[in-house]
């Protein structure tokens, strides 16, 4: 694995709010069938000036002159790396989905057309097989956003549910291990977002 988390953190931050994730991984299809990072600006600067004559919609323009502004900014440094600027695009469209998904936890970026979940609706989303509210899961913190979250990887869970700690929570908290009540379930596109709070070990 070659993603550098400090840029895919800077780019989701960049686009949260402002590029629709679907149409963000069209453009990372398009660089993985490619490997090619100048092809990708190449495709992105070709929809901004003509696109206008395949694309109806404004506002779809509009997230493409997004990405373009902010791939340039953050992914040009990996055009000779097509893997790792795959890699790193792929999850900073994670970050997006999971901002979208558990908008407690989005930067500083908002829009009123943006789809929300809100908390007492997150709760009625099941998962399609899982833990439920108030189930204690386990796991390993593998990633700290800049917003203070951290994302946990869950043990004996499929890959496409992820554990979530707020920021009061993971403070102070690097790595390791963690053991975690699920006190919220959010889904979005077929990821499984768990609030998790930490509590302690039972004693023996």
């Amino acid at each position: 694995m070659s993603i550098d988390f400090t840029i895919s953190s800077q780019l989701a931050a960049d686009l949260a709010g402002k590029v629709d994730p679907n149409e963000a991984s069209k453009a990372l299809a398009y660089l993985r069938s490619r490997k090619d990072g100048r092809a990708l600006f190449d495709y992105l600067q070709t929809i901004e000036q003509h696109g206008k004559a395949v694309i109806r919609s404004h506002q779809t323009l509009r997230y493409y002159q997004e990405m373009h502004e902010a791939f340039k900014h953050h992914l040009s440094q990996f055009q000779d790396n097509p893997e790792k600027m795959a890699e790193t695009l792929g999850w900073a469209i994670r970050l997006l989905r999971y901002y979208r998904a558990v908008p407690d936890y989005q930067p500083n970026y908002t829009t009123q057309k943006e789809k929300r979940v809100t908390r007492s609706e997150a709760q009625k989303i099941p998962p399609p097989v899982g833990p439920e509210v108030g189930d204690v899961v386990t796991g390993q913190i593998i990633r700290l956003h800049n917003n203070g979250a951290a994302d946990v990887k869950l043990n004996r869970l499929p890959d496409n549910f992820v554990g979530v700690l707020r920021k009061a929570d993971a403070k102070g908290r690097r790595s390791g291990g963690i053991r975690g009540e699920v006190i919220k379930i959010a889904e979005e596109d077929g990821t499984v977002y768990l609030v998790l709070k930490p509590v302690k070990r039972p004693k023996e």
